[in-house]
């Protein structure tokens, strides 16, 4: 195991340095929590049941028996806790010795290395939305965002939650997308009004979006007509900007569907330190136990770019 001894540490025992920079940066707000849903769990693994709904009321006509439903059962996506952490090791002298309490913040800097692990994990079941490979344990054995996505148990019929014809993001795609989500229907067909939330997007795309939602008029044209998208207030706040995302081009748009994309914390973080007497190695730890995924993909809809 590396250990940071007085010699890794040398500058830090000279006086007169002007400044010390890049071990530590101010800590900025997790993106990820703007567009999953954030629950504790107390168990080893948490599951969600996707439970069919009643079909469509029927006619009936006089003196006739009312008609009975039947309810299915389906898909269990599973959530199965992972620990992420890290460790410095850091020898007694080289702490005496440092002039700069630079390894003394040994906790911040741990913390830091988790937060970011724990942003890309949620970043990358958008990343890896379009891999028909990558699928939730006990879930419908699909991508996050499908053009095949299942309607019910059963219910033959499909729905897609990934615009139709892939495109980059426009006024026009995005208009579209959100006439998918406005026609979504549950898992019997029945109509459920959505409603689109928070557009998710990478960096690349962040000054395009803030025309197209925030332009008073129609963005990119010479025509005098609305902007309907702010007019009709169909996106919530402003658009989310996630640097974890690693295809400029895709994009996607949160619903108020319920247990969509959801992040689980089974333990919070938490820093330990021990000193081996032995060795005079000062041990400092910081981990986090969590889990991240989707239940209904109503959720969330996307596309990939063109």
């Amino acid at each position: 195991m590396s250990t940071i001894v007085s010699g890794n540490a040398a500058r830090l025992q000279l006086e007169g340095l002007g400044g010390i920079f890049g071990e530590s940066y101010a800590s900025k707000e997790q993106v990820f929590k703007k567009y999953f849903e954030l629950r504790t769990s107390k168990k080893a693994a948490e599951t969600l049941l996707m439970h069919e709904s009643t079909k469509q009321a029927l006619t009936k006509t006089e003196a006739d028996s009312i008609s009975f439903d039947v309810m299915g059962q389906g898909a269990s996506p599973t959530w199965s806790h992972t620990v992420i952490g890290l460790g410095l090791r850091v020898s007694e002298e080289a702490l005496e010795d440092d002039l700069y309490s630079v390894l003394n913040k040994g906790a911040k800097m741990l913390g830091e290395s988790i937060q970011d692990k724990e942003c890309q994990m949620a970043a990358d079941v958008l990343n890896n939305a379009f891999d028909t490979g990558v699928v939730m344990q006990g879930g419908n054995g699909l991508n996050l965002c499908s053009t095949a996505q299942l309607q019910g148990p059963n219910n033959t019929a499909t729905y897609s939650n990934r615009l139709t014809t892939d495109a980059d993001l426009s006024e026009a795609s995005l208009e579209a997308l959100m006439i998918q989500i406005a026609n979504a229907v549950d898992s019997r067909g029945k109509f459920i009004r959505l409603s689109s939330s928070g557009l998710v997007i990478a960096p690349a795309n962040m000054f395009n979006a803030h025309r197209i939602i925030k332009s008073t008029l129609r963005s990119g044209t010479a025509e005098n007509d609305a902007n309907a998208i702010k007019d009709m207030g169909l996106l919530s706040g402003d658009s989310i900007v996630d640097n974890y995302l690693t295809d400029a081009d895709a994009w996607f748009v949160t619903t108020d569907a319920d247990d969509g994309l959801i992040h689980y914390t089974r333990r919070a973080e938490r820093f330990m330190k021990d000193m081996g007497w032995e060795s005079g190695v000062e041990k400092f730890k910081g981990d986090k136990r969590l889990s991240v995924g989707w239940g209904d993909p109503r959720g969330i809809y996307g596309t990939q770019g063109a």
